[in-house]
């Protein structure tokens, strides 16, 4: 039983048509799946291409129409971001580049029209981020952690500085200098992510807007098949995994997407996680997508990716767990199965992310911290 692939929300995905001739209850439940899950605004967009649009439900229009609005000022504002963050970074010597959806949204791809972000994703080397980081607080970003354990915890352990937050326009930037963190059990040496970059060109939408702007960004992107890993990485290895319906999302569009366009893209791909350590995550990315979402593979893949996996137990009880997590709820309770699996994944994330040594008194400190610094409101003045 697939909870998830039978939802009314992802069940004609890949026939979007076919959402045009729901029941008035069926559009509620939707529409409801929709927001929580953050995929309104893409829904919009794939459901606006159809010639049956006309025959959606009024009320349904006008919240599809609401939705796609939102994330058209919401994917503007990200732009602006971009832009102004490669101003100030623009001196800075280094590789900078574009992680997840702000690089997916910069490069115009098609599956992120409508795709909403939680905060802009830079990727930069290790040996230059104190740099980075000194460069945008001079020029109006604060760190948004003042706990000294939380500053010790990013610092140290993780694979990114503490998030730092623009102080006139309140977006979040993660200034990142791996893709896993530094005590993972996975982790990996970011130089051949960095080797292998690609330069962006300036985006369309850009261009016609500032025609005398140059064609070429400072902005890098991860390569193809490393964009896909890093997808994987992020789902199943670094990210909790719950809540995560928007990563199958982008994993099914970066993967349609690329074995389009390259020839040799599948191979590449299981070289490459081979290569990096992540053949794990990228089993389970390929997988869920393909369980989820129909995302095709081609014959000869489907064996060595199958020899990436867990045993037959073992991917038993992820199979159980994640379509329970991922399905989107049908009421405001979840069931306690679902919870569960939650909870379950929540632990196995953190395992995989800290040793036992590390993760036990970290989540003491967060369970039961010693003392909570007062954080800034909105005008950054500290609160009462």
């Amino acid at each position: 039983m697939n909870p998830v692939r039978e939802s009314v929300l992802l069940k004609y995905w890949n026939e979007p048509d076919r959402v045009c001739y729901y029941s008035v209850p069926e559009w509620e439940l939707f529409l409801r799946q929709a927001r929580s899950s953050r995929l309104a605004g893409q829904w919009a967009y794939r459901l606006a291409q159809q010639e049956s649009f006309d025959q959606i439900p009024e009320p349904a229009q006008m919240a599809l129409d609401a939705a796609w609005t939102y994330s058209e000022h919401h994917q503007r504002a990200l732009m602006w971001e971009i832009r102004q963050v490669e101003k100030v970074l623009h001196n800075l010597d280094c590789v900078k580049i574009l992680l997840k959806g702000a690089s997916y949204i910069y490069q115009e791809m098609e599956f992120a029209q409508g795709r909403l972000v939680s905060d802009l994703d830079v990727l930069v080397p290790k040996s230059a981020i104190q740099e980075a980081e000194k460069t945008l607080l001079d020029n109006g970003w604060e760190s948004g952690k003042y706990d000294p354990y939380d500053q010790r915890y990013y610092r140290q352990w993780m694979h990114e500085i503490p998030p730092m937050v623009n102080l006139q326009r309140g977006m979040t930037i993660d200034m990142h200098h791996n893709i896993l963190p530094e005590t993972s059990r996975r982790h990996l040496d970011a130089a051949p992510l960095f080797d292998s970059a690609i330069a962006l060109t300036v985006p369309d939408s850009v261009q016609k807007e500032n025609p005398w702007a140059p064609t070429v960004s400072g902005w890098r992107s991860l390569q193809d098949v490393d964009m896909v890993i890093h997808a994987a990485v992020h789902a199943f290895q670094e990210g909790e995994i719950d809540g995560s319906l928007r990563d199958i999302i982008d994993i099914d569009g970066l993967l349609r997407r690329f074995s389009e366009t390259s020839s040799d893209f599948w191979t590449r791909l299981l070289d490459r996680a081979r290569q990096l350590g992540q053949t794990r995550p990228l089993y389970y990315a390929i997988h869920y997508s393909h369980e989820i979402l129909d995302t095709p593979i081609p014959d000869e893949m489907v064996k060595p990716i199958r020899k990436m996996g867990p045993g037959l137990f073992a991917r038993s009880f992820m199979d159980a767990t994640v379509f329970r997590a991922l399905a989107p709820p049908t009421f405001a309770l979840r069931p306690f199965s679902a919870r569960f699996s939650s909870f379950f994944l929540y632990a196995r994330s953190h395992y995989g992310r800290m040793p036992l040594n590390l993760l036990i008194p970290h989540l003491w400190h967060k369970a039961f911290p010693k003392d909570k610094i007062p954080e800034p409101d909105n005008d950054g003045q500290p609160m009462g």
